[in-house]
């Protein structure tokens, strides 16, 4: 393949030599026609040194024309680093490239594909010194952001909104970086100046919700809702403004909304949400045919269904069920840890204790790092009081990994106290509950211990903690 390749590039290179004008140009352009095709088919069957050095060949017959850049940075993609990359070096050194600022543009995004930053940054640098466009200015403002470089990135926002100060685009990303710098108030006060659009002010919104100003919110939402119809939106809108409503405990308006997305895996997104909007709703059976709806989605949608699905069964009571839909997506996704993790958790509830065991440790045999396994394989034995040193060992690897995950901490506790250590059995215990976190079995635990250890005033203490979390 190679020599047939070359073959035609020294074709060309004697044509050039001894013809002009337009003959020239209709062989180099089939000569071009050629390469395409034979690049295609090398990146296709994933021959990759080939096709790097049809690339090359590409660069050097691209000339002026936009469109063979464009298609030439295609294929550069679609090469492993170690071969793009000298290839967009060179490239780079094309004089057709270096004083082209839409050309220099084209290559600052190749190098994100590869994950470059800081050479991205550096080739739209030299495109802006030639021509300080918006698209340009605007792709080195979300550089900055990718290299946390947040008062560059400021300025060059600032720089945007001073040539077109109602974009849409430039407004809500300043406001996001201005929550990221802790400067929420200026961020609020921007989104204000433009809450007739419906985009800034769900902006807005979403600000305001991660603020825990949850009635600002709301309010916010109502206006929202006045001015942007849902005939108004496309698929993707709707699917925000549905997962917004449900959020903020709007069931009727986000099953409206929802039910009109019509295209394509967007749907799978739609049942998703409106199956969690139907089981805030304990309307359960409603809640799994949209499930099962999702699940003929693409691969990650589908998972998700059928993991919320076996969640509808735990709450109908119905585990045998929900055990047999999760071994069913099994079937389909045998290396999913999420849906084995969740099977071996029901067999728990049933305390089928081998299939929960062989589940877990499948999942630890295939991720020695997977700490909610760990933990819970560890906490089932220290649970029923069995294989005390081996629950030990798990646990002890768990917390390594998540030292600050209570429910690790709890478990911690926990085995300390079966093996008679009630000192560090009640000081994990106590950092599992130090963030008034209020869970009723964790509570339940420090108040065991503290009653071994004779300490009645704590455990006093804890059993009012215990009675008021009862009563929320």
């Amino acid at each position: 393949m190679i020599k047939h390749i070359t073959a035609i590039f020294i074709f060309v290179s004697l044509v050039a030599c001894q013809n002009t004008g337009k003959k020239q140009t209709a062989t180099t352009d089939d000569a071009w026609a050629d390469l395409q095709q034979v690049t295609v088919e090398q990146l296709r069957s994933k021959s990759f040194g080939e096709a790097a050095e049809s690339l090359g060949m590409a660069i050097q017959l691209a000339g002026d024309d936009m469109a063979r850049w464009e298609y030439t940075r295609m294929g550069l993609v679609s090469l492993p680093p170690d071969l793009a990359l000298p290839l967009v070096k060179q490239a780079l050194k094309h004089k057709k490239v270096k004083k082209n600022a839409y050309q220099l543009f084209g290559f600052s995004k190749v190098y994100t594909q590869f994950k470059k930053l800081e050479s991205a940054l550096n080739i739209i640098d030299k495109s802006i010194d030639i021509e300080r466009k918006e698209e340009f200015v605007y792709w080195r403002a979300r550089l900055h952001l990718m290299l946390k470089n947040d008062q560059l990135a400021e300025q060059d926002y600032l720089w945007l909104m001073n040539q077109d100060n109602d974009n849409e685009a430039y407004i809500s990303q300043y406001a996001s970086l201005l929550g990221h710098m802790g400067r929420s108030a200026e961020a609020s006060e921007l989104l204000e100046q433009h809450k007739d659009n419906p985009q800034l002010l769900y902006k807005s919104i979403i600000l305001a919700l991660g603020e825990d100003k949850e009635s600002v919110a709301k309010k916010q939402f109502e206006q929202l809702k006045s001015i942007w119809m849902p005939e108004n939106m496309d698929d993707q809108q709707k699917l925000e403004m549905g997962e917004l409503a449900y959020w903020l405990s709007d069931a009727e308006y986000s099953l409206t909304v929802l039910a009109g997305v019509k295209a394509g895996d967007k749907i799978s997104q739609a049942k998703l949400i409106m199956g969690r909007v139907l089981m805030e709703q304990e309307n359960y059976d409603r809640a799994i045919i949209m499930f099962r709806q999702a699940q003929n989605g693409v691969r990650e949608h589908a998972v998700l269904a059928y993991l919320f699905e076996a969640d509808a069964h735990r709450l109908l009571e119905e585990p045998k069920v929900g055990i047999r839909t999760l071994s069913q997506a099994l079937d389909t996704f045998p290396d999913n840890s999420n849906l084995r993790y969740s099977r071996a958790m029901m067999y728990e509830s049933q305390d089928q204790l081998s299939e929960m065991e062989k589940d877990l440790r499948a999942i630890i045999a295939a991720d020695e790092r997977h700490h909610d396994a760990l933990n819970a394989l560890g906490y089932s034995w220290a649970d029923r009081n069995i294989k005390l040193d081996e629950a030990l060992e798990l646990i002890q690897k768990a917390h390594e990994l998540k030292p600050d995950n209570v429910a690790i901490l709890d478990s911690m506790g926990w085995i300390y106290y079966r093996l008679g250590d009630l000192d560090k059995a009640r000081h994990y215990l106590e950092l599992a509950i130090k963030d008034q976190v209020e869970d009723q079995l964790m509570l339940a635990h420090l108040l065991t211990v503290l009653k071994a250890l004779g300490d009645e005033p704590a455990a006093a203490r804890i059993e009012e903690q215990i009675k008021a979390t009862d009563k929320k």
